[in-house]
């Protein structure tokens, strides 16, 4: 049984990469594998094949750039989380509209940065720090064996950046919470709530959740409650918007749960919102919910194209129109009498295109040879 070792600095940082690293070492272990988990070379011991996850620290960047020269023999892969391996702020963004960047990252990012405002302002000496890690982020997955995304939007951002495309490998997500056992014994929701979860931060589109919940109130569409679960710098302003639009007695705001919280709030709505204003990674939040037949709202954009269809049972609508998103909550607070047609939709669509054994299935495909 080969041995792997699976190197991140962030095990210890909650989030995405954290939770992806941790179901990754559950596929990893399925397919047959014996996992070594650390945060740096030091913590494993003689692996057959390294697999870092988004190391986002300079000395550990430069450790694994270290090591593969000298043990050129053993495979070297780098997954690739987000943008931060490709961009200054992480956002691969600009402007307020948030649209996409397609700019090969380099120095006239900086200019760029403070002159159309591409995400949150950073001082100079942050942005040279960095700059600097971007540029041995880059070094070292051109000299990893492999380097694997999640989506078509990550790796056309990496190719622009001079990642050669046949080393670059698309997997799944790997999302194996212990709760999907269960999935199959799932039965929709005989309510009427609503769900938006993530960072209250500007990029995820947060305030559009707030004015749709208004707009269904005012319109009397049967609404019994919503959610909103999550942190960030906008919570502030998010409450007293809410407040505004007398929403006091249907929202409930909730801090960041862990997985095990969190799925009960999904499998009691009648749907997540998905608002995010910028083209994200991937957006995990799809196939969550797709796996507890809980349909998704929200415009396809970046990574979240892999996901967000409506043949999967989802509804994509393609503007950020409030109208329209508004006409597809309707809709959905509206079909009780189609909604385990739609539920059963989503989760043949997870079973056959984001289950284990299809994560399994690209894993393989990426460590074929090595």
């Amino acid at each position: 049984m080969k041995k792997i070792a699976l190197i991140s600095d962030q095990l210890t940082f909650l989030g995405g990469i954290r939770t992806s690293i941790l179901s990754l070492c559950y596929v990893l272990q399925k397919a047959g594998y014996n996992i070594q988990l650390g945060q740096n070379l030091e913590d494993v011991h003689e692996p057959d094949i390294i697999w870092t996850h988004s190391p986002s620290n300079l000395a550990l960047v430069l450790q694994l750039k270290a090591w593969h020269e000298q043990h050129p023999h053993c495979p070297l892969i780098y997954q690739v989380h987000d943008y931060r391996e490709v961009c200054l702020t992480g956002r691969k963004s600009c402007g307020k509209e948030l649209a996409p960047c397609w700019r090969e990252m380099g120095l006239e990012c900086f200019a760029i940065h403070y002159g159309q405002g591409c995400g949150p302002a950073l001082n100079p000496v942050k942005l040279a720090e960095r700059y600097k890690l971007i540029k041995e982020q880059i070094k070292l997955m051109k000299s990893s064996t492999r380097v694997v995304v999640f989506s078509d939007y990550v790796r056309d951002q990496l190719g622009i950046n001079g990642i050669a495309t046949e080393k670059i490998f698309k997997t799944l997500p790997y999302f194996t919470p212990p709760e999907m056992s269960e999935v199959n014994n799932y039965r929709p929701s005989c309510g009427t709530s609503v769900l938006w979860y993530g960072r209250f931060a500007q990029e995820k589109g947060p305030f559009q959740f707030i004015n749709l919940l208004h707009h269904l109130k005012e319109s009397k569409v049967p609404l019994d409650k919503a959610f909103m679960i999550g942190e960030g710098p906008l919570e502030k302003a998010l409450h007293l918007l809410a407040h505004e639009c007398d929403l006091d007695d249907i929202l409930t705001f909730i801090n960041w749960s862990q997985p095990q919280n969190l799925w009960k709030y999904i499998r009691e709505s009648s749907f997540v919102h998905f608002s995010s204003l910028w083209p994200e990674p991937f957006g995990l939040l799809g196939i969550e919910s797709m796996a507890l037949g809980v349909p998704v709202i929200g415009r396809p954009v970046g990574g979240s194209l892999e996901w967000l269809r409506n043949e999967f049972g989802h509804i994509a609508v393609n503007s950020d129109d409030l109208g329209h998103i508004f006409d597809a909550a309707a809709t959905l607070l509206s079909e009780r009498s189609s909604s385990s047609t739609r539920a059963n939709k989503l989760k043949c669509s997870f079973q056959e295109h984001f289950s284990v054994p299809k994560q399994i299935e690209s894993i393989y495909r990426i460590l074929n040879g090595l």
